[in-house]
C-alpha cells in the first residue's frame, strides 16, 4: 500500500519534485490510519474525535517542523 500511496503523492502537482513533502504526507497518512484503527479515537459515526483530530494536527505540524499560528485578523 505504501508504494501505491507514494506513487499517487509523488504525482500530485503540489508535491511534484519535493520528496520531503511526499515523506511528510506518507507519515501523516500512516498516523491517520493508526488513529482510525483505534475505536477510542472515533465518534459514534466513525469520524475522528476532537482529541484525535488535535493529535493529528499536532503530529502534522511536528512533521512539517512548523508551529501553529493564529489566523491573521484584518484591521
Amino acid at each position: 500500500m505504501e508504494d501505491d500511496a507514494r506513487k499517487l503523492l509523488a504525482a500530485c502537482a503540489e508535491l511534484e519534485g519535493d520528496e520531503g513533502l511526499v515523506e511528510v504526507a506518507l507519515a501523516v497518512l500512516a498516523f491517520t490510519s493508526h488513529l482510525l484503527d483505534d475505536d477510542d479515537n472515533l465518534t459514534r459515526v466513525g469520524n475522528l474525535s476532537g482529541a484525535a483530530r488535535g493529535r493529528l494536527a499536532e503530529r502534522t505540524l511536528e512533521l512539517l517542523d512548523a508551529t501553529p499560528t493564529a489566523p491573521e485578523v484584518p484591521e
